[in-house]
């Protein structure tokens, strides 16, 4: 396990990041991206949702998961819902290569808040981080123009404004 802090800014952010991932160079680089893209955040990273569960078990608490499942997408939603039954109040993001309406629809149904495509900058992972913490849900822009109707409060990825 490894925590980040970020530097301060007057950018208003959560105190205290999850990083889940199995693959330690993503998820290690997923990390330094967050906490330098966060303001004042803690950036914990784990191996697994199954380390991650056990520090909830353990009482930790944190404002915003980060799931990284690129290398499991068939245990994706699986995962997803065991860490959103544990954690029910705090938004989770998903970072997966799987962005099909049927993929996203699973995820957002297991409890993720924002799905982000594997192969995205970071500063889009940024942008659906804050829609998130707004109280928004982010998926990948491709998904909401083959899609018949949104929700309110939804975001179409980077810089797309609410519903």
């Amino acid at each position: 396990m490894t925590v980040h802090l970020a530097a301060a800014t007057d950018q208003p952010m959560p105190d205290r990041c999850l990083l889940v991932g199995d693959d330690p160079l993503v998820r290690e680089g997923l990390a330094l991206a967050l906490s330098h893209g966060l303001a004042r955040t803690a950036v914990t990273e784990v191996e697994g949702a199954a380390t991650a569960q056990r520090l909830f078990d353990a009482g930790g608490a944190y404002d915003l998961i980060v799931l990284d499942v690129a290398r499991r997408e068939a245990s994706a939603p699986g995962e997803l819902g065991a860490l959103h039954a544990r954690a029910p109040g705090t938004p989770i993001v998903v970072l997966t290569a799987d962005t099909s309406t049927a993929a996203v629809a699973s995820l957002l149904a297991a409890g993720a808040r924002g799905v982000v495509a594997t192969g995205a900058a970071v500063e889009t992972l940024l942008d659906a981080v804050r829609a998130v913490l707004g109280g928004e849900v982010s998926v990948p822009p491709a998904l909401l123009t083959s899609a018949p109707a949104r929700s309110p409060g939804t975001r179409a990825g980077p810089r797309a404004g609410p519903a």
